[in-house]
Parts: C-alpha cells; sequence; structure tokens
C-alpha cells in the first residue's frame, strides 16, 4: 500500500514538473501566431468583402470547426475560442492597437488586438481581444478597456 502511494506521489510530482511555465513553453509563439494570423485573416479583406471561399479553406484544413466558421462569418468571438477564429471574425483590417506581452526571454506570452468599427466588423466603438496561448482569454469592448 505505502509503495503505491508513493508512485502515486511521484507520479503527480513529476506531471506538475512537465507542465509548461508559459505559453511559448507550450509551443505557442509569435512566428506560430503571426502564421496564423495570414491564414485565418484571409476571409476578411476589408469591412465590406468577405472571402467564402477561405473560410471554407480554413474549415477543410481543419482550422476552424463549421459551426465556428459560422460565428466567424457573424464576427462573433468569445473566450475560449481558438485564435484562428479571432482573426478570421475580423479579418486582415486590425485596428490602431496591437500589443504583445513578452517574459524576461522576450518569449510571447499575450497578444492584444484592437479591431474598430469603422475598418472592421466590430460593433461600435470597438473590440479588444486577447489571446493567450493561441486561445481567446478575453473579449471586450474598446469602450470597457
Amino acid at each position: 500500500m505505502k509503495k503505491t502511494l508513493s508512485l502515486c506521489v511521484l507520479t503527480l510530482l513529476s506531471a506538475c514538473s512537465v507542465t509548461p511555465e508559459s505559453a511559448y513553453e507550450s509551443g505557442w509563439n509569435l512566428k506560430k501566431s503571426e502564421g496564423t494570423y495570414k491564414e485565418c485573416a484571409m476571409t476578411w479583406l476589408n469591412k465590406d468583402m468577405f472571402m467564402a471561399q477561405n473560410m471554407d479553406r480554413l474549415i477543410a484544413l481543419g482550422y476552424l470547426t463549421k459551426k465556428q466558421a459560422i460565428r466567424a462569418a457573424k464576427s462573433e468571438v468569445r473566450v475560449g475560442d481558438p485564435e484562428c477564429l479571432a482573426f478570421a471574425a475580423f479579418g486582415l483590417t486590425r485596428g490602431s492597437k496591437l500589443s504583445f506581452v513578452n517574459d524576461i526571454n522576450k518569449n510571447l506570452l499575450e497578444r492584444k488586438l484592437n479591431y474598430s468599427c469603422e475598418e472592421s466588423n466590430a460593433k461600435c466603438p470597438g473590440v479588444s481581444i486577447t489571446i493567450k496561448n493561441g486561445i481567446v482569454s478575453s473579449v471586450s469592448s474598446l469602450s470597457e478597456t
């Protein structure tokens, strides 16, 4: 019994030690995030130009499910959505603010994008989306930020 209990404790401790300490260590980094942006943002070339074939391509490549693609086409982004959905929902038109949070080694931990209603399908005054580890971690109105 003691051996089994010791083995369980040892297994738990080793599992905790391999848990990534940052988003960067888990494989998400600036290069990967920018690559996702370039793949996924091509759905809206500007506020009035939706490219349905590019959304279909994202589904075929497995970047988005059909349900996620429908929400992206309606510019509906929620906490927990994949980074690709956020980019596909608002397209290439980033607002005036794009910011990054890096660790002391300059590894990307978080990125924040603002989309204005003048340049994208964000409802006025606009939307601020924070992404951590490839997942949307917050969505707020620009008036709330």
